[in-house]
């Protein structure tokens, strides 16, 4: 009897990962897979919508995002929208959240200017 282990069926490159030590808040990253299969995966400059054969739908271009502190958290709300962190850093480091809707244009309603560590407590 043979065991066979999963086998990668597509990858999908999101940028050159930035240096950044080992258990550092920046190496955290966690996808979201909306309800029509869409995957949503964090890059280094927005966010990217992947169909399930690991195609791109769309890419959000987060214009301001510090290269060094990547998209880091993505929630699909029950009505499609989907919300991912950003950081921001002009003369100190700053964040929120921004709301883009299922074709990845952006919405008005960000929740926070201040940096969240986890999407989840904006919405507490």
């Amino acid at each position: 009897m043979s065991q066979s282990g999963p086998t990668k069926k597509w990858e999908f490159f999101t940028g050159q990962p930035h240096q950044v030590l080992r258990g550092d808040y920046y190496d955290d990253q966690c996808l979201a897979i909306g309800s029509d299969g869409t995957i949503y995966v964090p890059g280094n400059r927005g966010l990217y919508a992947l169909r399930a054969d690991g195609t791109q739908k769309w890419f959000h271009e987060a214009t301001y995002q510090t290269p060094y502190a990547p998209v880091h958290f993505i929630l699909v709300d029950d009505s499609g929208n989907i919300w991912f962190d950003n950081t921001v850093e002009v003369n100190r480091l700053s964040g929120g959240v921004t709301q883009v809707d299922a074709d990845g244009h952006e919405r008005p309603g960000a929740i926070s200017r201040d940096r969240v560590t986890q999407i989840g407590q904006a919405f507490a």
